[in-house]
């Protein structure tokens, strides 16, 4: 009677956890089709609720759900609800790593960015515990991003089509990069030959020298005024795509946010540019 009774028990049991792991993978499934029909807001709080009521979640289903949570927020343009749900992520697994099939180049760098820091901090801490002997409170990120997005601003203001390059857009960061550089050079040439020629044009003394001499001169002055233009053009779109423009299947950004955490896991943002 004993042994029956223990073995019903046992098949409930199992009959409790198969119903109730059935449901949980199919809400998942759920809130990433709310997702891909662009519905954030109720992917942020159905998400929200599943974690909250199902604290006993296996790692892989709780680090799906912080995944399109922080998508979400990325969609929304608030950067820091991702960088704290992608900070949760890596809290329950360091090596975690998004697929590319699922995910945007923009994210994919975003994110690669949040774990490279991840990583670091991990490895400065661990030596930290190793030098001194002391026991302390885990590190998260101690290194904003923030130095880095600037220095990738400043080299694509000196070096349009840097900034598409280090996005992933080589073909137009190569084209812009190398079109820039040839008007440039072809303005400084120019410019150049615009001065020697106004020095020959001012020394010529017969009627048709003159002549020839200002044609020359005017021809290279004009090619240094289009080509210095074309640099200018150049430079301009380069900036406005790289600061504006995303190649994100997400959304498009209209402001470059960049993400701090301290020590205490507190998550912050810097507007790099505001207009």
């Amino acid at each position: 009677m004993l042994s029956r009774l223990f073995w019903v028990l046992l098949l409930l049991i199992f009959s409790t956890l198969s119903a109730t792991a059935q449901p949980l993978s199919v809400e998942i499934e759920k809130l990433n089709s709310l997702f891909q029909e662009f519905r954030y807001q109720e992917v942020l709080r159905q998400g929200a609720e599943m974690l909250d009521q199902n604290p006993n979640l296996q790692v892989t289903e709780k680090c799906e759900i912080l995944r399109l949570l922080a998508l979400s927020y990325y969609a929304r343009q608030d950067m820091q609800g991702t960088l704290k749900n992608f900070s949760e992520i890596l809290k329950l697994d360091g090596n975690y790593r998004l697929d590319p099939r699922e995910n945007s180049p923009k994210i994919l760098a975003f994110f690669e960015e949040i774990r490279h820091q991840f990583q670091e901090s991990k490895q400065a801490h661990t030596q930290k515990k190793a030098d001194s002997l002391m026991v302390t409170s885990p590190v998260i990120l101690t290194d904003s991003p923030e130095s880095a997005a600037y220095r990738r601003m400043a080299l694509s203001f000196v070096l349009p089509g840097s900034g598409q390059i280090w996005r992933g857009e080589k073909t137009k960061g190569w084209f812009q990069l190398g079109g820039s550089f040839a008007l440039l050079g072809a303005g400084i040439y120019f410019s150049t030959e615009t001065n020697r020629l106004n020095d020959q044009y001012l020394q010529a003394t017969d009627t048709d020298e003159i002549s020839a001499a200002y044609d020359e001169y005017n021809q290279a002055y004009q090619t240094r005024n289009l080509a210095f233009a074309g640099f200018v053009v150049i430079w301009l779109y380069t900036q406005i795509d790289f600061i504006f423009l995303s190649p994100s299947s997400i959304h498009v950004a209209k402001i470059s946010w960049y993400p701090t955490v301290d020590r205490s896991g507190q998550a912050s943002f810097t507007i790099a540019f505001a207009f």
